[in-house]
């Protein structure tokens, strides 16, 4: 299996377990059966992988999330060095994951059960 093979792969399943997300998501709406982060950062897998910029309110709309919920997010995931964020204005900058937080959800999802 070819580098590009296993990138078009783990996008699939990362696009596939954000979506399983988003569906819990609209069918629990309390906090309580949330994982805000965890679909934030399948969020940044997929731009990643698809080498596309993500942008705060890209997150926030992807993932059902009020700007502040995203911001709260963003910054413990900055905070924990498994993401980024380029540019000081909030309206203007993207995110990413860092290497470590890159390599982390690559054998995260890579290990994930086929779903």
């Amino acid at each position: 299996m070819t580098d590009s093979q296993f990138n078009a792969g783990l996008e699939a399943k990362a696009a596939r377990m954000h979506t399983l997300g988003r569906l819990r998501g609209k069918l629990f709406f309390t906090p309580v059966m949330a994982d805000n982060a965890m679909n934030v950062m399948l969020s940044l897998l997929v731009g990643e992988l698809q080498s596309s910029p993500v942008s705060d309110t890209a997150l926030a709309v992807a993932n059902l999330l009020s700007r502040d919920e995203t911001e709260t997010i963003i910054d413990k995931l900055v905070q924990a060095g498994l993401a980024a964020t380029t540019g000081i204005e909030p309206d203007r900058r993207t995110v990413g994951l860092t290497p470590l937080g890159s390599a982390r959800m690559r054998s995260y999802v890579g290990d994930y059960p086929d779903v």
